[in-house]
């Protein structure tokens, strides 16, 4: 495929895909020529349980739910990446997913991708380590502690409580899902006050799936669409009463917020390096300090 008639697309996916944050224009070239753009419609099953695995995917547009043997299921929406275990593993995919509307796909295979020759070796290697990463967050979902677990031993490094999410705790709680990001990881109880008092949140069961999209897209919204890719947010039982638990995943890569220095008509921004310290979230703005903390958690 030429890069001349390379659907735009493509590259606006891949751009938009955290697995590939840091690559050049030219290296996500290399990666676009070997892709495709396929639609699907609403309902339409991309692939299923024990599917032969090859191919990796990314949605460009609309949204879709993976379905586990264990009954859980994922939400993927724009800029995010499914079927990376493929790299790893041809033994067919754990799931099904299926689309929940009208969506565009980008897919590539993995045995062409990784070819001998057709990338460099540090681009293949810089690739699979980002999707290692991806692969990673499984696994800490599998072996996390119970919300009663974290209920019993307090706010700390790895738990927040919030007794509510609203506009008046909606910044405080975005700070702490960055924070989690830099550091490594947690969860954050929504519907525990400070006291450990369970207060729980008024929604209906018919309405979890409802309110768990908006409550998802009101954070891709105020932290890009980065974010959902680090989140998984669950209605859970708590002493008898309704929770919402949001996990966040260690981040790969440094994730910064804003901070508007001044209200006056220049005001200029500045971007903080936030992470958790006990059960504190520690605002970084220093250079030098940024610096330090990067080369020891990221590098």
């Amino acid at each position: 495929m030429s890069t001349a008639i390379m659907p735009p697309a493509i590259i606006n996916a891949l751009q938009c895909c955290p697995q590939f944050s840091g690559f050049t224009d030219e290296e996500l070239a290399l990666f676009a020529n070997r892709c495709e753009l396929a639609s699907y419609m609403e309902s339409q099953t991309v692939f299923s349980f024990g599917r032969e695995a090859d191919t990796i995917f990314i949605v460009s547009s609309g949204s879709l739910r993976l379905h586990l043997k264990n009954g859980a299921y994922k939400d993927f929406s724009a800029g995010e990446l499914f079927g990376e275990l493929s790299a790893f593993s041809k033994n067919g995919s754990l799931g099904a997913i299926k689309c929940l509307d009208d969506s565009e796909l980008v897919s590539f295979s993995v045995s062409d991708i990784f070819e001998e020759g057709y990338l460099p070796l540090d681009l293949r290697y810089r690739f699979l380590q980002n999707i290692m990463h991806k692969i990673i967050h499984y696994f800490y979902n599998e072996i996390k502690i119970s919300s009663a677990e974290l209920h019993q031993k307090g706010e700390g490094a790895i738990c927040e409580f919030k007794g509510a999410l609203n506009d008046s705790t909606f910044d405080r709680t975005m700070e702490s899902i960055i924070a989690f990001a830099n550091s490594k990881g947690g969860t954050i109880l929504v519907g525990v006050s400070d006291d450990r008092t369970v207060v729980g949140v008024n929604v209906k069961p018919e309405n979890f799936d409802p309110v768990k999209r908006s409550i998802l897209e009101e954070i891709k919204r105020r932290l890009g669409q980065y974010s959902a890719t680090l989140l998984d947010l669950d209605f859970q039982e708590l002493n008898q009463r309704t929770i919402i638990r949001i996990d966040v995943s260690p981040s790969p890569t440094p994730f910064y917020c804003t901070r508007v220095l001044s209200k006056q008509k220049n005001q200029k921004n500045q971007e903080l390096l936030i992470v958790r310290t006990d059960s504190v979230n520690t605002k970084i703005s220093n250079e030098q300090e940024i610096n330090r903390y990067i080369q020891a958690r990221f590098k």
